[in-house]
């Protein structure tokens, strides 16, 4: 009779420990979030150290229930940013404290909830959202326009794309990004080897433009979301 290899049974066994416990949605390193939490770490309302990107979108709800303590030390600007983000992070601040109106305007848990083209159970417009106790799922659009100048020169670069991520049961979290960049001037980086930004593989270019796509995808699980990003 063939030995059942102890290392298998190890790796089973983590793979199963892993699936039971607290689920990870990261948030994209470019996200709005991140300069929010890094403009009230400097005035010492928070700690959060914005050289460890991405985190987890339930640790930066964590941080939003600390702001939301510390709401008299906000600007009247702040506190509408601190608004938008209570529910842009609804579901996360629900699981955390499904008690908390900050983030649900019932005070309860919502166990069964769907609705396309408009808000979500906590106030966020969506394309698409959907929540019970065992599932839940967030769809939204990406539009976006930078402009500026480098080197004297108009720089213009736009995107769009769909977003999604969700969570299953108490054990998988999930995300999904994809976007479609436009990047146009005559200082565009047309190979982008000397830059300070990711890397990316571009479909078509000319000599003042250059086109790419960008996609992110996670499934995972983390050992215990309250003690680490």
């Amino acid at each position: 009779m063939r030995k059942f290899p102890l290392f298998i049974f190890i790796f089973v066994f983590l793979i199963f420990q892993s699936l039971i416990l607290a689920q990870t949605v990261y948030e994209p390193v470019g996200s709005d979030i991140y300069s929010f939490l890094s403009l009230l770490s400097q005035k010492g309302i928070i700690e959060f150290n914005d050289q460890v990107k991405p985190v987890s979108r339930k640790y930066i709800a964590q941080k939003l229930l600390e702001i939301n303590s510390k709401s008299d030390q906000l600007t009247s600007l702040e506190k509408e940013e601190a608004s938008f983000y209570n529910k842009e992070f609804g579901i996360e601040l629900n699981f955390i404290n499904p008690q908390n109106r900050l983030n649900n305007s019932e005070g309860t848990d919502v166990h069964s909830f769907m609705n396309y083209l408009g808000n979500d159970q906590f106030g966020r417009l969506r394309l698409f959202s959907y929540s019970d106790s065992l599932f839940k799922l967030n769809i939204s659009p990406i539009l976006g326009l930078s402009l500026g100048k480098n080197a004297g020169s108009k720089y213009t670069h736009t995107w769009s794309g769909i977003g999604l991520y969700g969570y299953i049961g108490n054990s998988i979290g999930f995300s999904f990004n994809y976007r479609d960049n436009s990047e146009t001037g005559v200082t565009v980086d047309l190979t982008k080897q000397f830059t300070p930004v990711t890397g990316v593989i571009i479909a078509k270019s000319s000599s003042d433009n250059i086109q790419y796509s960008e996609t992110h995808a996670i499934i995972a699980t983390d050992w215990s979301w309250g003690k680490s990003p």
